[in-house]
């Protein structure tokens, strides 16, 4: 049964269950998507649980006693971005999290899987709600800092005020970017902001009075000169860039950090302030090495660590000194500190740091070695020599750094990497022989195999830049393309032990620059060129271009579904005035027809980077920059990184029998698990139930000639044969 489009887009579920065509809510959550996010920033502690704030991995929560971790993303939990700013968690265990696309919040207690709720803010302009901050206050109230509209606060009842203080007159705070918000253990809350200095509210008047300090009121102005000259007691705010990095337990003292907005200055500095007086350090006026810095944590032994992007400091008797062994680390900066009980947790760009009092201690997620996915083989057999496993429904993935097989519930196991011998750049096409061992075509190390021990290189196969391999599943024959000005085509018959060499000339067909391949059901196999289509069914070579029903001849993609009609991938510009020809080709074995996943009224939306046909027909295409899209026969449904995948850049797209797509992207891998027979009766919610409601949602649709109400044979009629589906349907219940 095709599956039909709902008015009510609700959850993909499990086979069994009642499940209609789309997702509900504000994100798709029949994705499951393994997201890059080994770059960790903010953090805060729950109980003995880390919440870390990531680019573009989401929400981390990470165990602390047993390095057990998990990742809240976008597409599977609705969270607005997977680019997170901060994350906080109030007095009654909720969590909150500030992304670039807005404020995300998740109530206290509900499973993993739940979603999370994107806070709407009255005051707040929508076009405008990049969230850059969130503290939870010691009276309970919630306090974001944002881009462009200053700060908010959400006050006990649920309801919210907008904080815009104007310290110099004129709105000069209005509209501020605020880039830290910290408390004190006063209660007091400070406000970093871009070019305006510091804000200090106070606690004792309920946050209504404030401070506001800045390079005019804190010690001696800069002035003309373009370094520090004078001792850090007599200097001040250096710059109005301030970043609030925390406070020192044992003595009160507020520590920030001033950024230099002088492109040919260095006043860059570390400030602190003792309640009465401004310290500003600058390697040329105290030993700080770096004035670079994020963040102030109190060690287990009292001590005060300043940390920094390149490595913690300890400071004592306005000195600073390495903490020597964070040497060798090289954790790509520093970001966040906290403390768990003995032992000090700093983020940084690759992981997490850890200090117990002894040496540091460092981890990476358990995730993707590279968001960068440019090859995925599904259906991922043992490697030659590995035990055997139950089939899992893992897939292979090739990366900038190695490859890496990841399972369908969205989890990255073992991985081979440049360490490992793995080839040094991007690769751009993989596929497994019946035996296990991996082919990998590679951009600047040629034809390598890899059989779960050893990588080499297929002397046999020329070029060192391949852009595309495949096996043919009906001949066995393997096949390599080699671009550039004379390339063209490897093909072996023989399982690999030997290649031929087929160029441009020779077969008298546009192989030379060929980015992708697929095999037909009969055995053909189809070439994506820069000059066209070009099938070959073992003995005939032909070109299909503009000359014989093609829109667009720069090819970047092919698929052939199991009925035998081939799908491609248009990416360049037109050869006819006026039309773009970019978007989807369909050729039923008679004639061509186009498709636009996207508007066409704007040249180069429909730059299509891959396409796949799954196992009921259903096509699947990456456009540039655009998502994903799919393709039910009638219409097409875009997703996205704001409602369903991990990346908007889709780079490679495979599908299995049963149904699942797997899609690599330039920020992760998504999967789209195959899905039970829809139930076309379930129109309205409660879902899972049919009822009146869905009755009336249906006679709804009908009645305004909506799509998702053409249920039968003749399609585009709205007829008595729609309606006799529909009551068969509901007679029948969900599955």
């Amino acid at each position: 049964m095709a599956i039909k489009q709902r008015l009510v887009p609700v959850l993909f579920v499990a086979p069994g269950a009642c499940v209609p065509a789309l997702a509900q809510g504000p994100c798709d959550t029949g994705f499951v998507n393994v997201p890059f996010g080994h770059e960790f920033s903010a953090l805060t502690v729950q109980d003995e649980t880390l919440l870390i704030a990531t680019n573009r991995g989401g929400v981390a929560e990470w165990d602390t006693a047993t390095g057990e971790h998990r990742f809240y993303t976008q597409g599977r939990h609705c969270l607005p971005s997977n680019t997170v700013a901060d994350v906080a968690v109030d007095g009654q265990g909720n969590l909150w999290a500030a992304t670039p696309r807005g404020l995300a919040f998740k109530t206290a207690g509900t499973p993993f899987e739940a979603p999370w709720e994107t806070v709407s803010i009255p005051g707040m302009d929508d076009s405008s709600r990049a969230i850059t901050q969130v503290e939870a206050a010691p009276d309970g109230s919630i306090w974001i800092g944002t881009y462009f509209d200053g700060m908010f606060r959400r006050l006990g009842d649920g309801s919210w005020e907008q904080v815009n203080p104007d310290p110099a007159g004129g709105g000069a705070q209005v509209e501020t970017l605020i880039n830290s918000i910290r408390f004190q253990s006063n209660g007091d809350l400070w406000a970093g902001t871009f070019g305006v200095g510091l804000l200090r509210f106070h606690a004792s008047s309920d946050y209504a009075t404030f401070d506001w300090f800045n390079t005019g009121n804190t010690g001696n102005a800069p002035g003309e000169i373009c370094f520090l000259v004078s001792p850090p007691v007599d200097q001040g705010l250096t710059t109005n860039v301030v970043f609030v990095l925390g406070e020192d337990a044992n003595t009160g003292d507020m520590w920030f950090y001033a950024d230099d907005d002088n492109p040919n200055c260095f006043l860059s500095s570390t400030a602190r302030f003792d309640g009465q007086e401004w310290y500003a350090y600058n390697p040329s006026n105290s030993d700080i090495p770096n004035p670079n810095h994020t963040a102030v944590v109190n060690a287990a032994d009292g001590s005060l660590w300043v940390v920094g992007l390149n490595g913690p400091l300890s400071f004592s008797d306005e000195s600073f000194t390495p903490i020597t062994d964070a040497d060798g680390l090289n954790p790509g900066g520093f970001f966040d500190a906290t403390r768990v009980g003995e032992t000090v947790w700093l983020s940084t760009g690759q992981g997490l740091a850890s200090h117990a009092g002894a040496d540091f201690a460092f981890a990476q997620p358990t995730g993707l070695i590279s968001g960068h996915i440019r090859a995925v083989w599904p259906d991922a057999l043992p490697l030659p020599g590995a035990p055997e496993r139950t089939p899992d429904g893992s897939a292979w993935v090739g990366t900038t750094q190695g490859i890496q097989r990841v399972t369908r519930d969205g989890r990255a196991h073992e991985s081979f990497a440049q360490d490992d011998g793995a080839p040094t750049g991007r690769i751009n096409g993989l596929f497994q022989t019946p035996d296990g061992t991996l082919w990998l075509a590679t951009q600047g190390q040629g034809a390598v195999t890899f059989d779960g021990a050893t990588f080499s290189t297929v002397q046999q196969v020329f070029g060192d830049v391949l852009s595309a391999a495949g096996i043919n599943p009906a001949t066995g024959e393997i096949w390599f393309a080699t671009p550039g000005l004379f390339g063209g085509l490897n093909v072996s018959r023989d399982g690999g032990q030997t290649f031929e060499f087929l160029s441009a000339d020779g077969v008298g067909a546009p192989i030379a620059f060929t980015s992708d391949i697929a095999f037909a059901p009969n055995g053909d196999a189809w070439f994506a060129t820069n000059m066209g289509a070009v099938r070959f069914d073992g003995t005939v070579w032909e070109t299909f271009d503009t000359s014989n029903g093609l829109t667009n001849d720069v090819l970047h993609s092919v698929d052939v579904g199991a009925d035998g009609v081939v799908w491609i991938g248009m990416n360049g510009g037109s050869s006819t005035p006026g039309v773009t020809g970019q978007g989807v080709g369909r050729y039923d074995g008679v004639s061509w027809t186009r498709f636009t996943p996207v508007s066409d009224t704007i040249d180069g939306l429909n730059r299509v980077t891959d396409v796949a046909v799954d196992g009921d027909g259903v096509v699947w295409a990456g456009v540039m920059q655009n998502g994903l899209h799919r393709w039910d026969g009638r219409e097409w449904t875009a997703f996205d990184s704001e409602n369903a995948i991990v990346n908007d850049t889709v780079l490679a797209l495979e599908t299995t029998p049963e149904g699942e797509v797997w899609i690599g992207t330039d920020g992760g891998v998504s999967i789209r698990p195959a899905t039970a027979e829809p139930c076309v009766a379930d129109f309205a919610e409660p879902l899972g139930v049919l009822d009146f409601f869905d009755v009336s949602a249906f006679l709804g649709a009908f009645s305004t000639m909506s799509p998702a109400a053409d249920l039968a044979e003749p399609f585009g009629a709205f007829d008595f044969f729609d309606v006799a589906a529909f009551i068969q349907a509901f007679a029948a219940g969900c599955p």
